[in-house]
């Protein structure tokens, strides 16, 4: 017959949430939490005998923050994040950041860092074989005519401009890179690298365009010098280069 410490010792193998931090249900799945306040909810090993971790995921969900980190082997980087060392010495490889209840409406990826302060935060250098910015909403006939391609901008604004248009076998063909700035009601600047088949009046152009409704309200403009023929658009690629149009990181703090 089994006695009271048999039980006992089944109960005490049995994994459980509050005591163990593990859980496994229908909804869930498998279910992990962090025990004692530790951050530190999974941790991989290279060995049963290796007492450092490999890698290790950590949980803090009082500001929504998921980190994967690796351990620091050899010498450490010259600049390393603040906190690194007190959370456990790791290296915080990839963090992820969801919404939150003190403001932040986004999601962040952070990449070398602990702290993403945009959606994609890169500490590091990022190799690709292209680079691209956001496809153009907005329609853009090849039909001479100006189209407005972004806005309502307000205060100072930096944009690069990817445009082509052309047409098989019509000997039109435009591709344009540019940076259009502008600071408040001025005119603004916008510089191009251009290249284009046949006439000079097939290539492209920018421009900005004051809005009369709104004071203070302004767009960029695009089009070709000519007409390129029914059906045919110009398609074009836009990237913000500055995120603060009043300047306001430019206040300095006030000295304690």
């Amino acid at each position: 017959m089994p006695s009271a410490g048999d039980f006992s010792d089944l109960i005490e193998s049995v994994l459980n949430i509050h005591d163990d931090g593990i859980a496994h249900n229908e909804h869930d799945g498998l279910r992990l939490t962090q025990i004692s306040g530790n951050s530190r909810v999974l941790s991989l090993y290279g060995a049963v005998e290796e007492e450092s971790t490999a890698w290790a995921f950590g949980l803090d969900g009082r500001t929504a923050r998921l980190t994967l980190d690796a351990a620091r082997r050899g010498a450490a980087p010259a600049e390393v994040d603040a906190d690194d060392e007190t959370e456990g010495g790791g290296y915080a490889v990839l963090t992820l950041l969801g919404p939150n209840g003190d403001g932040r409406t986004d999601g962040r990826i952070g990449v070398n860092t602990r702290h993403p302060r945009h959606q994609l935060d890169v500490d590091g250098v990022v190799a690709s074989s292209g680079r691209v910015g956001a496809a153009g909403s907005r329609p853009a006939p090849a039909d001479a005519e100006w189209h407005t391609i972004g806005g309502p901008y307000q205060g100072c604004t930096a944009l690069e401009v990817t445009a082509g248009a052309g047409r098989r076998d019509s000997g039109k063909y435009a591709l344009m890179h540019a940076f259009a700035l502008r600071a408040f009601d001025a005119k603004g600047e916008v510089t191009y690298h251009q290249a284009h088949y046949g006439s000079r009046r097939h290539r492209l152009q920018l421009r900005w365009l004051d809005d009369k409704a709104v004071p203070g309200n302004y767009y960029l403009q695009l089009r070709v010098g000519c007409t390129y023929g029914e059906n045919t658009r110009i398609q074009y690629h836009l990237t913000s280069l500055w995120l603060d149009p009043r300047m306001d990181g430019s206040i300095a703090p006030e000295e304690a």
